[in-house]
Parts: structure tokens; C-alpha cells; sequence
């Protein structure tokens, strides 16, 4: 059972995509996955009852979910983001004491919010929720080995409590434009991720007037969904949105460079991955290429003049596009299936073993005896409230 805080939306979001990876995966070596939310399908929202994944509606603060989760007596539950595990892995917990409780963190979000507000990670209080969930759960997913070094080295979390579970490399491009047949600059992702509307922001008012000078006669679109309509005001001459692309895949290839100015963030980067996939040559921050193979983050800019003068020399220069498509294309092998099928096979161990797992880390019991409680208890505060309302208006309305 994974219990997602909203349903997956892969062709609009980096993280989408990375948990439909993970459960159509899961699916295929043979797991019976469902899936629920207390969020409504969009039209963006994956189909997953197409792939032989059954979908249900729950509700927070609700005893409906432990009737629910009780009936259906799954051996694995994963909480995509801690918000999610707060809200019902106590109540799994209870109900199923057995199961196996799987974090899936997506990224550290104590570390993309300190990098924003530009303060330690361990001032964020965020820090204090997210850790004390990794080290509570049975396993945590973790998309980047870089997150997976702070974890262990800086953190002291047991790594066999991480699982590393990076993108999963998408169909190979092999037929994609060539250097000549492309033109213009791509920007994509999401605008409700704040990392995506501040590299907008910051490449139409600072970088896009410098660059647009350079190159007179290129064009720089925007694509995703859902930015603040005042970021898309007044754009600059040559700089356009685009809106939401349905194939992104096809949309990147026919561009020249993909860039990814991004000033703070966390994570593997969905638009990075892209660019390797698509063969299109990707400028980017190292906060951009945090987690990808050291070849990628040798590319890395490291102040606004180089990452102008790379578009302007990588646009025009076929010989240097080439040389940085090739080293992108190289890193692709470091996102093969492998790391699935071994996660795979950590799952049917910790399944057998859960026991020794939990004695050996002796935090996760004690962490469920004290510290979660109060995720426990503010929830039955809120359900009791209800109830006590529901009685209240029905006593005075007759």
C-alpha cells in the first residue's frame, strides 16, 4: 500500500514521475500494489488503475482509514513525504504492527528550506519532523546520494535504514534532433516548486537581458504548470511561457540547451534528468547537478558570467555541444534498474526479518513509544472535535 499526499501527476512533476518509477517497478516484480490518497485525481493524475493499481479515497483524522488499512492487511506501507507518514503511520502502526513502514522522502526538505532561507538545516524545524521520521521508519527512500552522505556521515542514520532509489532512465533518444535541426533555449518545471518560479524569476530579471543581447536571434521558453501569474507579467523581449507540455521528452529534443539555473533546491532534479535523456545539453547550478556522477557536476557553473558565456559558446559551437552531450549521455548508465532490483530484494528481507531489523535499530521502537505520540494524539484531539460538533449540531437542529 502506498499512501501518497496527493496522486502522482509524472508528466507535470519530477517527483511524480519518480514515484510512479518506483511502483510500476514494484508492480513488476510481482508486489500487488494500491494506492491511496486524501487528495482528488486531477487530469494531470497518472492512470493507475490502467496499470493494475487499485485506487482508494481516504480521509485524515478519520477512523475509516484503520477499518480500511485493517481489511486490507498489507506487508508493506510507504508514506510518500513525511506529511503523509505523520497522518497515518501511527494509525498502520497500531492496526498493523507487523507491516513494514517505508518512508519515501522524495528529497530533504530541511535541507531545500534551509538552502532558501540560506540558514544551517539544523535551525530548520522541519530538520527535527523529517528526522525523527527517517529514523522511526523501518526504511526510507532516498533519491540522492548526496542526501544519502548527510544522512549517514553528517547524521549518524544507519544506512540500513536508506534505501537509494534514483530516477529511472526513460526510453533512449537515440533518434533525437540533431545539433543543426534544433534552436532556442527550454527552462521547465513546475511553478508551485519554489526552486522553479526563483530560477524563472532570476533568469528574466538578471540573466535573459545579458543573455538575449549575446544571442539575438535565440528565444528562451518556459514550460509547466502553475506559476504566480505575476512572475509571467511583462516578460522580456524573446522570453516566452509556453505552459504545460504533454511530452516533454519530444518538446526538450527539438531545443538547443536546457538550462537549469537553479539557486537552491534539494534532491535529484527531474529537468536534468530530462536533458540527459533527450541528448539536449543542459547548463546548469551545481545545486542543479547535486547527486548526479562527478562528470555532470564538473559541468556545473560556478558564478552568473560562466553560466553566460557557456550558453553563448554552446549554443553556437557544434564541436562543444557535442563534447558536453557525450559526457551527459555517459552519466545515464549510473540510473539502470539495478538499484531497484536489489531495493527489491531489501524489501522481502525486511519483510522476513523486520524483527531483528527493529532490535538492531533500537530508535524506531523507541521513537514509536514517546516521540510520535503527538502526531497520535492531535489527531484523535481532531476527530473527537468533530464528533463532539457533529453531536452538538444535531441536538440543536432538532
Amino acid at each position: 500500500m502506498c499512501i501518497g499526499h496527493r496522486y502522482p501527476e509524472p508528466e507535470t512533476t519530477a517527483a511524480g514521475r519518480h514515484l510512479i518509477d518506483y511502483l510500476l517497478f514494484l508492480k513488476s516484480a510481482n508486489f500487488n500494489v494500491h494506492f491511496a490518497s486524501t487528495s482528488k485525481k486531477t487530469p494531470y493524475s497518472f492512470d493507475l488503475n490502467a496499470h493494475q493499481i487499485q485506487t482508494t479515497a481516504i480521509q485524515l483524522n478519520c477512523s475509516s482509514f484503520q477499518d480500511f488499512i485493517g481489511e486490507l492487511n498489507p506487508e508493506v506501507v510507504v508514506f510518500d513525504r513525511i506529511n503523509s507518514f505523520e497522518q497515518f503511520a501511527w494509525q498502520c502502526k497500531e492496526v498493523l504492527p507487523n507491516a513494514l513502514l517505508v518512508l519515501n522522502t522524495e528529497d530533504l526538505h530541511f535541507l531545500r528550506f534551509a538552502r532558501q532561507k540560506q540558514t544551517p538545516y539544523k535551525a530548520q524545524a522541519l530538520f527535527h519532523r523529517e528526522l525523527k521520521a527517517i529514523l522511526s521508519a523501518d526504511l526510507s527512500l532516498i533519491i540522492s546520494t548526496s542526501e544519502i552522505e548527510i544522512l549517514t556521515k553528517d547524521l549518524n542514520v544507519s544506512a540500513e535504514q536508506l534505501a537509494y532509489i534514483p530516477f529511472l532512465k526513460q526510453t533512449d533518444f537515440s533518434n533525437s534532433l540533431g545539433f543543426e535541426q534544433r534552436a532556442h533555449l527550454i527552462f521547465v518545471g513546475n511553478g508551485q516548486h519554489k526552486p522553479n518560479s526563483d530560477a524563472v524569476a532570476y533568469l528574466k530579471d538578471e540573466l535573459w537581458p545579458i543573455l538575449k543581447e549575446k544571442l539575438p536571434e535565440t528565444e528562451l521558453h518556459v514550460y509547466g504548470r502553475d506559476y504566480p501569474k505575476t512572475l509571467l507579467m511583462h516578460m522580456p523581449e524573446r522570453m516566452h511561457y509556453k505552459g504545460w507540455t504533454k511530452d516533454i521528452y519530444k518538446t526538450m529534443s527539438s531545443y538547443k540547451l536546457n538550462l537549469a539555473p537553479l539557486r537552491f533546491g534539494a534532491g535529484l532534479k527531474g529537468k536534468v534528468m530530462t536533458g540527459l535523456e533527450t541528448r539536449t545539453a543542459t547548463i546548469g547550478s551545481e545545486i542543479a547537478f547535486e547527486g548526479f556522477p562527478k562528470e555532470l557536476q564538473e559541468q556545473a557553473y560556478t558564478n552568473q558570467d560562466q553560466f553566460i558565456s557557456k550558453i553563448a559558446e554552446l549554443y553556437s559551437n557544434a564541436a562543444l555541444n557535442a563534447g558536453y552531450v557525450k559526457i551527459q549521455n555517459n552519466c545515464l548508465s549510473s540510473f539502470s534498474s539495478n538499484w531497484y532490483k536489489e531495493h527489491v530484494k531489501q524489501l522481502h528481507y525486511l519483510i522476513t526479518f523486520k524483527e531483528a531489523h527493529r532490535t538492531k535499530h533500537v530508535l524506531i521502537d523507541l521513537l514509536w513509544e514517546n516521540q510520535l505520540n503527538k502526531d497520535k494524539y492531535f489527531s484523535k484531539y481532531i476527530q473527537y472535535k468533530q464528533l463532539y460538533n457533529d453531536i452538538k449540531n444535531g441536538l440543536e437542529n432538532g
